[in-house]
């Protein structure tokens, strides 16, 4: 036997070990988790010894006493909880860096070498035309019980939503589901612009001698009035082909369509939500603002505590705001005084959800017991239930995939992670990830 399989307890190996499983596991064969203590975050609550049947990546069956098939695999889960799969709301897809993209310099005798970031108003990326899964490590992710995420750039652009496995392929991105516009500005009045001037409504743009004319619609005008002045007419007496042809010749032609502004039209139309990244308070304050002017775009605001805390009250008012919060207890602006923002939310009944990758930091040296953040929201103040469907069911009606994910309920993928006791219990420990039935992390 290969020496290495034996040293199991080294990261690089176990996630070598993982990954085979996961490239070799086959679907069709019924798998049993019994005796589980099961947190559903569905409508079925908390299941105390239950069983959870799996069949080709999905829930086949999931209760208390349920008929388990004679030829399933059997594995007890006695003493420990599963909970549905985290799913992040807002994960920064950033690519490997290259030399030519990192900046060296020295201090004190010591060379450092850092990445360069550049934040350009006119730049713009599909995420899922420019996805290259080679160049992601997705194992803190996954490490974190993170089993789908969005993928965002630090810029702008448009969205797309996948399933983190261990061995990237193309296919993990989740092609049925359509990604969000998103951007990160700040409270200069270029980046601001990217979101004032397409949250505008079109009528705004109208003069006041009437309804404004199209591009297309003037070349028309301007052509009519050409030809009644004794400009080139149409032949008359030729064929009706070399008519039509002429006619079409002549004919306005019809613009092509921008996906970009049909997006912007399904954002101010309130069909699709925009994700905005505000980088301060004064930033969250404009976008409220704007947002007061347009009735039914909606918004998922990404913002930090302090940056959100005095805007709370507006927020509030505003109705079509969905925040995105990192899971850390901060200090008032100017004080010491400690504040429980998501706490605070809760309490003006403004909807949340939290993405741990926001603070990653915080998410790498938590990653053994990746819920203890969120219980130190919850001891102080933030109700229990509200914390964990901040993880799970609320980012997954935020991004259109309630319906497959983001519980534990028959017919749902499933993603989900087993933990040693109750996950928000002091010394609980993550134990396996498993990402449509199949565990792609174990400790």
């Amino acid at each position: 036997m290969n020496k290495q399989l034996i040293i199991s307890k080294s990261l690089g190996l176990v996630t070598a070990m993982v990954v085979g499983a996961w490239s070799l596991c086959s679907f069709g064969q019924t798998v049993a988790y019994t005796d589980a203590n099961l947190m559903t975050m569905g409508p079925l609550g908390q299941i105390e010894n239950g069983t959870l049947l799996v069949r080709d990546g999905k829930i086949v069956d999931i209760g208390k006493d349920i008929e388990i098939p004679g030829d399933a695999r059997v594995v007890s889960l006695q003493g420990k909880t599963v909970m549905p799969g985290i799913i992040d709301p807002y994960y920064v897809f950033k690519k490997t860096q290259s030399a030519s993209s990192q900046q060296t310099f020295t201090f004190r005798g010591r060379v450092f070498r850092r990445p360069v970031t550049t934040f350009s108003v006119g730049s713009f990326t599909n995420v899922a035309e420019n996805f290259y899964p080679y160049d992601v490590d997705f194992m803190p992710a996954i490490r974190s019980g993170i089993t789908t995420a969005q993928l965002v750039t630090d810029g702008r652009g448009l969205s797309a939503i996948a399933q983190p496995v261990p061995d990237p392929t193309p296919e993990m991105l989740l092609t049925d589901s359509d990604g969000f516009l998103f951007a990160k500005v700040t409270n200069q009045t270029s980046a601001l612009d990217t979101i004032r001037k397409n949250l505008a409504d079109e009528s705004s743009s109208k003069s006041s001698r009437g309804k404004s004319m199209s591009r297309a619609e003037m070349i028309a005008r301007m052509r009519a009035g050409r030809r009644g002045r004794g400009g080139a007419q149409p032949p008359t007496g030729g064929s009706a082909s070399e008519t039509k042809k002429v006619a079409e010749k002549t004919a306005p032609k019809k613009p092509e369509t921008d996906p970009i502004k049909d997006m912007w039209k399904a954002v101010r139309e309130g069909k699709k939500a925009l994700v905005v990244n505000a980088n301060n308070a004064a930033t969250v304050a404009h976008l409220n603002k704007m947002l007061k002017k347009s009735k039914d775009a909606k918004i998922h605001l990404v913002a930090t505590g302090p940056n959100l805390f005095q805007s709370l009250d507006d927020i509030g008012d505003s109705k079509n705001i969905t925040l995105v919060m990192q899971p850390t207890i901060d200090t008032v602006p100017y004080s010491s005084q400690l504040m429980n923002v998501p706490q605070m939310a809760h309490s003006k009944k403004i909807p949340f959800a939290i993405s741990l990758s926001l603070n990653n930091s915080q998410m790498i040296s938590s990653q053994d017991d990746p819920l203890f953040p969120i219980a130190m929201l919850v001891k102080s103040g933030l109700p229990r239930d509200t914390a964990l469907q901040a993880l799970t069911t609320r980012p997954a009606k935020m991004l259109g995939i309630d319906k497959t994910l983001g519980s534990l309920e028959k017919d749902k993928v499933a993603n989900f992670l087993v933990f040693h006791g109750d996950p928000l219990a002091t010394g609980s420990r993550l134990k396996q990830v498993f990402l449509m039935g199949r565990s792609v992390y174990e400790r």
